[in-house]
């Protein structure tokens, strides 16, 4: 007699016995939807929809405004720079590129399409390489005098930047190998 048939014996129920019931164990492959830790990544795609939207509709669309862009990117203007018409449409236009890709985040999630994943992972990766390269351009090509009193902080905090590389690590790794993403996203 092997001593293994005992052990499998063991491991299924006997007919008309339920396996399981209350104290059964959740299995790892039936975690599905959006619950868990994804609850995070939906706090955060929102958290970040707010922030980039008032960044964008408030900080970034006024340089716009024929008086502060004149002001800007005019020889004779009070805070000219050669630069800075490339670096505010630059700046525009990836922060324009990160809300898109969040809204179309936000459709894949709830459609529970198979390329939410992805998409959230380039999300996190090009808003750490946006930061990087606003923060070394602007370092490189404009004074802080020229931001019109901007703090000088707020462009040259590495600790941040050492912040957002851990926490696109931590999401990406989340989102590759999770079993309820790849349980969820399916279609």
């Amino acid at each position: 007699m092997n001593p293994n048939d005992n052990l499998e014996r063991e491991a299924q129920p006997a007919s008309g016995e339920i396996r399981g019931g209350p104290q059964a164990s959740v299995r790892t492959d039936d975690l599905r939807g959006l619950g868990g830790w994804l609850v995070l990544v939906q706090i955060n795609m929102y958290y970040s929809l707010l922030l980039l939207s008032d960044y964008f509709f408030r900080n970034l669309l006024p340089i716009y405004s024929p008086e502060t862009w004149n002001s800007l990117t005019s020889p004779d203007g009070e805070f000219y720079n050669p630069h800075a018409k490339r670096l505010f449409m630059l700046e525009t236009l990836s922060t324009a590129v990160l809300l898109g890709l969040l809204v179309v985040a936000f459709v894949l999630l709830y459609r529970k399409k198979a390329a939410f994943p992805w998409i959230m992972m380039c999300y996190f990766v090009l808003t750490v390489l946006f930061d990087l390269g606003t923060n070394m351009v602007f370092d490189r090509f404009l004074t802080y005098e020229d931001l019109g009193g901007a703090d000088r902080d707020q462009y040259t905090k590495t600790g941040q930047m050492i912040q957002r590389f851990v926490f696109c690590v931590v999401w990406v790794a989340y989102l590759l190998r999770s079993k309820r993403v790849k349980n969820t996203f399916i279609h």
